[in-house]
C-alpha cells in the first residue's frame, strides 16, 4: 500500500464528516461534490501528517522508557570529562545532525534518546534544554549546510549572492558560539531564572 491507499479511509472519513456537518452551507455557497471532496483530501492529508508526528513521537517515548539510553549511559560514563564530556559528545553530534535534520526530527527522535542518558549523568533538565536549543539555532545558522540561510536565499533579492548570506552571517554564528560557551561554564545563567519563577 502507498501513501494515496492509506489516505483513503481518512479521506473518505473527511467527505462524510464534512458533508453531514456542513451539507446545507455547501449548498448555499454553490459547492459540488468535487470541491467537498478536494476540501476533505486536504483535511485528511493534513489530519495524515499530524497523526504520523503523533506515532513518532509515541514510539519514541516509548523506546526510551523501555530502553533508557539505549546503554547510552554506560558509554557516556567512560567518556572522558565524564558527564560534560558526554555532554559535549551530545551537543557535536547534534550540531552535525542539524546540518542534514530539520527541528522536529531531532527534537522527537534524538532528544528522547539523548536527554535522559544525560539527565542519568546528574545534568539538569533545563540547563540541558537550552543548551539543546542554542546549539541547534547555531547549526541551523552555519554555513554551508544552514537551513535558515536557504530560507533567507529563497526571499532575497537576486543581487544578494549567497557569499553574502554566508559572510553576513558568521557574527551571529560567533556570538551563539560564545553564548553556548559562556552557558557551558556558567550553567546558572540557564538555570536561575526558571529556579527563581518556578522555586
Amino acid at each position: 500500500a502507498n501513501a494515496v491507499d492509506a489516505l483513503a479511509p481518512a479521506a473518505l472519513f473527511e467527505f462524510l464528516d464534512q458533508g453531514g456537518f456542513e451539507g446545507v452551507r455547501a449548498v448555499d455557497e454553490n459547492a459540488d461534490g468535487l470541491g467537498l471532496l478536494r476540501v476533505a483530501l486536504r483535511n485528511a492529508g493534513c489530519q495524515a501528517g499530524c497523526t504520523r508526528l503523533f506515532a513518532i513521537h509515541c514510539g519514541g517515548s516509548l523506546l526510551v522508557e523501555r530502553r533508557p539510553g539505549f546503554g547510552l549511559a554506560i558509554g557516556f560514563a567512560h567518556e572522558p570529562g565524564g558527564a560534560f564530556g558526554a555532554m559535549f559528545t551530545v551537543m557535536l553530534v547534534m550540531f552535525v545532525l542539524g546540518f542534514f535534520l530539520d527541528f522536529l526530527e531531532i527534537v522527537f527522535v534524538i532528544v528522547p534518546i539523548m536527554s535522559p542518558t544525560l539527565f542519568m549523568l546528574g545534568l539538569d533538565p533545563i540547563w540541558v534544554a537550552i543548551m539543546m536549543a542554542v546549539n541547534l539555532q547555531t547549526s541551523f545558522l552555519t554555513p554551508p549546510f544552514g537551513f535558515a540561510l536557504f530560507y533567507l536565499r529563497g526571499v532575497a533579492p537576486p543581487e544578494i549572492s549567497t557569499m553574502d548570506i554566508y559572510r553576513g552571517v558568521i557574527p551571529f554564528v560567533i556570538i551563539q558560539i560564545l553564548a553556548l560557551v559562556l552557558l557551558a561554564l556558567f550553567p546558572s545563567l540557564a538555570t536561575w531564572l526558571p529556579g527563581v519563577v518556578f522555586g
